[in-house]
Parts: structure tokens; C-alpha cells; sequence
């Protein structure tokens, strides 16, 4: 992954990871590495990949971007690839009630880019015949969505990791590193945690019983989400866990008999 010396840097995309989830292509990760680095991009970072490695095609098909993928990172899981990153963003031409809360263009998220350049960003492309799946999908925070016509929507992997990091180039050109103050954003990790202890809150509360139409899943993923796109501070974090934590209790509180509650 990216360490924190390197976020500042000539390069300003350096902050931005390539993850590739279930990759089964060879031919597919080398084209994905040249998509890369003609955008400056060169982190990638590669997800329980399906077939054995061979890296003469990967070769062959990356050309002088062959670093890329010789620099990759491999995990089993993508929770493991995501842990140390801020702002997890999924990609995928589909969109709807079981995709995430809502979606972005390319281009709309690259014009969001300055706000984010002092953070890790994962972008996460799915498994070429499938696409990301939901566990894939509950662990980011928001969603690139790349429309494509219904004559033909499957994209490639590499032309979908081309378009977003074309985007993400033309921002940068107008990127400088000194124009916002640097401040170090809670990792994906922390953000799950924090958003598994809040619903859990929740459901203390008894939220769960008056509104049965929101399922705990769906809360945890919509704290998920917006804790991840709003990058807190650890400070932050710990501020709206306790504030959230204290409204649960006092709800606890004023359900106890008058003189439980002159105990508590």
C-alpha cells in the first residue's frame, strides 16, 4: 500500500490504489497496468486472483508497465487490501437498491479528488464475468458508476480502470499538494468498526423494532458509507461514537423504574 511520505510527492495521484477483486485474466492485468501507469497510477493491488500467475503474458501485455504489476501487492481478501485506506470506492455499470446509496460518474468523482488528496483511495474493479459482489460491495463507501449502452454494457477491466484513471488524470493536472491543510482521515478498518459499534447503538436504542424497514445491514452500510465519504479525524470518530453512545443510554435510563434510575 502507500506509506504517508509518499502522499506528497511529484506524482499527485500517489495517494490512489488499483485494486483488482477475483482477477481471472492475464492478458486483462497486463493491459490494466498500461491503462495505469499512462494515467500515473502505479499502485495495484490484487485480490484472490483465480488463475495461476503467468508472467509472460502479463509481460507481453504490459509493456514498459511491467513494474506495475511486479510492485503489486496480493491479498486474500479485499478487507485485508482496504485496511490501512481511507475513501474505498467501488466501480461498476450497474446501479440500484443493492448497489450503494448512490452513484457517481467518473468525472463527477475526479472533480472531488482536492478534498481527498491528502487520503488513501482504494478503487476497486470487480472479477471480469461478475463484478464486485456484495461482500465486495458493503466494504466501500461510495460508487463510481461507468453507464455503458445496453446494445453491449460489459466493459473490459482494462478500459473500465482506463476511464476512471483518465478522469482522475485530467483532475490532477490542476492538483496543487499546499492548497489544503493535510489531516490523516480514519482507515476502512476503522471506519467498519466504527460503523458496526454505531448500529449497534442503534439497535440498543431500539431502533430496529420501531423502523423494521431498515434492516441492521443496511444501517451499518449507510454509516459505512458516509463515515468514509465525510474522511473523520480519529478525534472526530471518537466524538460522534461517545455522542452516540450517550443518547443510548440516556434512553436506557429513562426506561428503568424511578428508582433503577437514581442508581444509574
Amino acid at each position: 500500500m502507500i506509506k504517508d511520505s509518499e502522499l506528497v510527492s511529484a506524482n499527485p495521484l500517489s495517494n490512489i490504489t488499483v485494486i483488482l477483486c477475483r482477477p481471472e485474466g492475464q492478458t486483462n492485468i497486463g493491459s490494466v497496468c498500461r491503462a495505469m501507469k499512462t494515467m500515473g497510477i502505479m499502485n495495484l493491488s490484487i485480490v484472490d486472483m483465480q488463475t495461476p500467475v503467468d508472467l509472460n503474458t502479463i509481460r507481453t501485455w504490459s509493456l514498459t508497465a511491467f513494474d506495475i504489476y511486479e510492485n503489486a501487492r496480493h491479498f486474500p481478501s479485499l478487507q485485508e487490501a482496504i485496511a490501512e485506506v481511507q475513501l474505498v470506492v467501488a466501480t461498476s455499470r450497474r446501479i440500484g437498491k443493492n448497489r450503494k446509496f448512490f452513484g457517481l460518474s467518473a468525472e463527477e468523482f475526479a472533480h472531488q479528488l482536492p478534498q481527498y488528496k491528502h487520503q488513501k483511495i482504494a478503487l476497486i474493479f470487480g472479477n471480469e464475468k461478475n463484478g464486485l459482489n456484495e461482500e465486495e460491495m458493503d466494504l466501500c463507501h461510495t460508487l463510481i458508476h461507468i453507464p455503458t449502452s445496453d446494445l453491449y454494457p460489459s466493459l473490459n477491466l482494462a478500459q473500465a480502470v482506463q476511464i476512471v484513471a483518465y478522469e482522475l488524470f485530467k483532475q490532477s493536472l490542476h492538483l496543487h499538494m499546499s492548497d489544503i491543510h493535510p489531516f490523516t482521515a480514519i482507515t476502512s478498518e476503522e471506519t467498519l468498526n466504527l460503523a458496526n459499534t454505531l448500529t449497534q447503538y442503534l439497535d440498543q436504542f431500539g431502533f430496529f423494532a420501531i423502523s423494521r424497514e431498515n434492516g441492521y445491514r443496511h444501517v451499518k452500510n449507510f454509516w459505512q458509507a458516509i463515515i468514509g465519504r465525510a474522511s473523520l479525524t480519529a478525534k472526530e470518530a471518537q466524538f460522534l461514537e461517545k455522542m452516540i453512545r450517550q443518547l443510548t443510554h440516556m434512553k436506557v435510563k429513562e426506561s428503568l423504574p424511578p428508582s433503577a434510575q437514581s442508581d444509574s
